[in-house]
């Protein structure tokens, strides 16, 4: 995968999540416990991690974002695990997607988005559901080797 835009076929995720909505400075403790109480749900019910933790972002506004934190995971049983308070079962669909696969800090993120949407644009195609981050890498050491993937499906 090349940084900046690609064109992919996403695979369906299912794993658990916990969605919340909250101010944006508070997405670096929301993530850390999320996906931390997560990967103990998970392994607690005899599952596994089966892909990268990653994050649904349903709406962003200057004073909130409303958020999902995910992580895929399999289980021995053929259906999803029953809720857990807000702990709940996450099952997000593939299809025709754009990936635009960055390295640096999080906060250096938001010209993707826009350059996303034009590509979008440019290309006659339309958003198909909320865009995705998936985390490739520990938000840890140097921000510039942080690797995040945007993910937007379109139709």
């Amino acid at each position: 995968m090349k940084r900046g835009i690609n064109v992919v076929e996403l695979e369906a995720v299912h794993g658990m999540g916990i969605r919340k909505t909250l101010p944006a400075g508070g997405l670096p403790e929301f993530f850390g416990a999320a996906f931390g109480r997560l990967g103990e749900y998970i392994a607690r019910e005899g599952g596994k991690v089966s892909g990268m933790p990653l994050a649904v972002y349903y709406s962003v506004t200057e004073s909130a974002v409303d958020v999902e934190a995910v992580l895929p995971a399999v289980f021995d049983v053929l259906e999803n695990l029953p809720s857990e308070g807000d702990i709940i079962p996450a099952d997000l669909p593939g299809g025709p997607a754009v990936e635009y696969v960055y390295f640096g800090p999080y906060d250096g993120m938001a010209p993707i988005y826009g350059e996303i949407e034009q590509w979008l644009q440019d290309n006659g195609k339309v958003s198909a559901g909320p865009p995705r981050e998936v985390y490739h890498s520990e938000p840890a050491g140097d921000p510039s080797t942080w690797e995040t993937h945007v993910i937007w499906r379109f139709a």
